[in-house]
């Protein structure tokens, strides 16, 4: 197997120094790992998740499993994990920790004048204390500058996953008290509920809760992915009407979002058998994939200049979940000279297992 690795690297090194060929310098960029740059932001060995840009593309929300609680119940100890909510720079620095009290909160995400984050946030009681997953979840609004938080939804049920309309009016959020997708309207609290399990097309007693719902940049349609089996993208209007689902029959596609101009969705699908990165138009055509390194990803998200896509990601053989934060540039591509380079360090690697082996 080694043999024919190194001998396939051998050729492509070959076809890269005597060729030109656009076509062809692609296919091998794909091959071995993709062919747009790839930056690691984060380096602390712990799971980060759904990271957000700031609306002037300078900050990174995410949260992150930092605190494991362990409690001794007699014969059993249940690890507990707590989540925090973090801000960043775009270089991976200066990071500030949002979450002040022991309470786990997570998915936050920016108001589009920068000055608020939404986010969910468990409640603790004697019923929920000791679980090591506290569903019970409300969506809490935060000022960024006095640091004032305010309860937006209050049930003993799951409301999560939040994020605001293009004008900052309203609230997008999934809710498992009124079965599905919901808008909190800001100024009169009012819930409306846009999209609620569908027996049909979610097949199992208990239905998966639809999930990562976000607004296209002009508020007028909202992705979202759903499903039991196989997670699948659906789009539908701001009101709930005209749903359709944008994954082919056998895919499993899952973590939608918009670009700033709403022509295209990125999404993670295993349609290869890696969760890679892809992206599509908004109506599911041409659908094309990112990266080719089989590693474990989760939450693109664009930037708001929609050159770079934001995610997280892991070793797919890595058994904990540490994932890290990485950006895929989109407006920069691996040089031929890179590529060489590339496949040359490929190769030496391959030939050193060889002689381990």
């Amino acid at each position: 197997m080694e043999n024919k690795k190194r001998k396939a690297l051998s050729d492509f090194l070959f076809v890269l120094k005597n060729s030109d060929k656009k076509e062809k310098i692609e296919e091998i960029a794909n091959l071995t790992a993709g062919r747009f740059k790839i930056e690691r932001k984060t380096f602390d060995l712990v799971a980060d998740y759904a990271p957000k840009f700031s609306p002037d593309g300078k900050k990174i929300a995410f949260f992150s499993d930092t605190s494991f609680l362990l409690e001794d119940y007699g014969l059993k100890k249940k690890v507990i994990k707590k989540s925090k909510i973090f801000i960043m720079d775009i270089k991976g620095g200066n990071k500030s920790c949002l979450t002040s009290q022991d309470f786990s909160e997570k998915f936050p995400s920016f108001s589009k004048d920068g000055k608020k984050i939404v986010y969910e946030k468990e409640n603790i009681t004697s019923e929920t204390e000791a679980l090591v997953f506290n569903y019970d979840r409300d969506i809490f609004l935060k000022d960024l500058e006095n640091k004032k938080e305010k309860r937006l939804t209050q049930n003993d049920l799951y409301d999560g996953i939040a994020s605001f309309s293009p004008d900052d009016k309203k609230i997008l959020f999934v809710s498992d008290q009124y079965g599905g997708i919901c808008t909190l309207n800001l100024d009169t609290q009012k819930v409306k509920s846009l999209y609620r399990k569908n027996k049909k097309m979610l097949r199992k007693k208990r239905p998966y809760l639809p999930f990562y719902p976000s607004f296209s940049p002009d508020g007028k349609k909202i992705t979202f992915d759903a499903g039991f089996d196989k997670r699948k993208i659906y789009l539908m209007d701001s009101n709930g009407e005209n749903l359709k689902c944008l994954s082919h029959l056998k895919n499993e596609d899952f973590f939608p979002s918009f670009p700033p101009d709403g022509r295209k969705i990125v999404f993670v699908s295993k349609r290869d058998g890696e969760d890679e990165l892809y992206i599509m138009n908004s109506d599911g055509t041409k659908q094309k994939r990112l990266t080719y390194d089989g590693m474990d990803k989760k939450y693109p998200s664009f930037s708001p200049d929609g050159k770079t896509v934001v995610y997280v990601t892991k070793p797919k053989d890595q058994k904990d979940q540490y994932f890290e934060i990485y950006f895929l540039r989109l407006n920069q591509v691996i040089s031929k000279e890179e590529l060489i380079q590339r496949v040359e360090n490929l190769k030496n690697a391959s030939h050193i297992l060889e002689m381990v082996l």
